[in-house]
């Protein structure tokens, strides 16, 4: 039957006549319509605003190659600060070490820069990283080329990638601008490339838009004051850097663990100690440790997962409650339809027709509201990051919406459709024809 060309005509027929029915009836019953369509927009853009975020923060996966294959090398059963490194550390495990296919190191100090074009000046977040940071991530420049090792030498000339917004802003997208020289904090850079629009490096929260390499910051960062000492960061006895890698194909996070052991070792017997106890007596550091990065997500911006769970709980709560209530309504409503209803029953309207079509005005209703609820999502997403930035360290997430957010929009939209249309649908659809008849309705 439904291989039959003439049957298909007919259903799609009679699912436009119930569309169209369905809106003939929102526009009758205004004051209905209009309380349905602003509880729900607030539930669902609420629930969709909180689901985004939490989506970009813990589920949506980084935008490089095989994020599954990434780790960050800190120290054995410690977190936050004392996994950074310092400078004379990364040189050693870079050289060193034979575990991973690549490694990468990125300098979190500072985060803000003044650049300045022919054409502007503008304050942006950027990071300092090492010359084979694209090429540990897997990420291809959109126009031009990528930082690359031979760039993070003490003599080699000054080069930038520029992350793909600020390529936007500073030159309209025009490939022009490859070869260009701007002022990053009063010093001289050449652009050779730029970032893809989706990139924004290896940590979830933090969105740079010009990156550099670590050569360059010990060149031509100004000195300033890093705990209590004026010197410059990267030359500065206390860990300053983040250790990225990349497992070799077949390695697990136990073995490149295995290969760190012997490594932390050779490492630390060839620096200075630079860690002392209670005692005064000077002590080796905490031997070096691969951690899973599931998705890039970072200490910090976990301690904010409980917050956003407990918001989309009480979203979703809420929406619950919104659509119980819609129910309530639509079920007094359906009891003035009785007439109308036992009347198309009575010429030969299946029940089974008349609950398509009561759920078809209740999906028209969830529409109208998911439509209205993406609206003030957008809305609630900054509200949101607002609410959860550090004061200096806003959170910047991709909030871009793929299929994933799209299927779940229309999930929510066919969710609330259930759960405040199919119970009137079917009680509204059970009458007596005789009493109903009867009765005047």
């Amino acid at each position: 039957m439904l291989t039959d060309p003439s049957y298909m005509t007919r259903l799609l027929q009679s699912i436009a006549e119930d569309i169209r029915f369905a809106f003939r009836m929102m526009r009758q019953t205004k004051g209905l319509t209009s309380v349905a369509v602003l509880s729900l927009a607030l539930g669902i853009g609420a629930t969709i605003a909180i689901f985004s975020v939490m989506y970009a923060l813990a589920l949506r996966p980084l935008p490089v190659d095989q994020p599954d294959r990434l780790v960050e090398v800190g120290r054995v059963g410690q977190l936050g600060d004392v996994n950074l490194h310092t400078y004379a550390e990364w040189k050693l495990f870079r050289d060193w070490q034979h575990i991973f296919s690549d490694v990468m190191a990125v300098n979190f100090v500072d985060e803000d820069f003044n650049i300045r074009s022919a054409k502007q000046e503008q304050e942006v977040s950027g990071l300092y990283v090492s010359g084979g940071y694209f090429q540990a991530l897997g990420v291809p420049a959109v126009i031009g080329r990528v930082l690359e090792p031979s760039d993070d030498q003490a003599d080699a000339p000054p080069v930038c990638v520029l992350g793909y917004e600020l390529w936007r802003e500073m030159n309209g997208q025009s490939r022009n601008i490859l070869g260009q020289t701007i002022l990053v904090n009063g010093n001289e850079f050449q652009i050779v490339g730029v970032a893809p629009r989706s990139f924004f490096g290896a940590v979830i929260g933090f969105r740079p838009e010009i990156f550099m390499t670590l050569g360059a910051e010990r060149t031509y960062r100004d000195y300033q004051l890093v705990y209590g000492h004026q010197t410059p960061s990267l030359d500065s006895p206390y860990g300053l850097l983040g250790f990225f890698a990349r497992l070799k194909p077949g390695e697990s996070v136990s073995q490149a663990n295995a290969g760190l052991r012997i490594l932390s070792s050779e490492i630390y017997t060839a620096l200075p100690p630079r860690s002392n106890d209670s005692t005064g007596r000077s002590v080796l550091p905490a031997p070096l440790a691969a951690h899973p990065m599931p998705n890039g997500i970072s200490d910090s911006w976990l301690q904010n997962m409980d917050v956003v769970l407990l918001l989309m709980t009480m979203a979703a709560v809420a929406l619950i409650i919104a659509c119980a209530n819609l129910g309530n309504l639509l079920l007094a409503r359906a009891a003035k339809r009785q007439g109308e209803i036992a009347t198309r029953l009575a010429l030969g309207a299946t029940r089974g027709r008349l609950v398509r079509q009561l759920l078809t005005e209740s999906v028209a209703l969830s529409a109208a509201g998911t439509a209205a609820g993406l609206v003030i999502a957008r809305w609630g997403e900054r509200i949101l990051l607002w609410a959860l930035s550090f004061p200096d360290m806003p959170l910047r997430l991709d909030l871009t919406w793929d299929a994933r957010l799209v299927i779940f929009a229309v999930s929510i939209t066919l969710a609330c459709t259930l759960l405040f249309g199919l119970a009137p649908a079917i009680r509204a659809t059970d009458v007596s024809l005789y009493s109903a008849m009867n009765s005047g309705l």
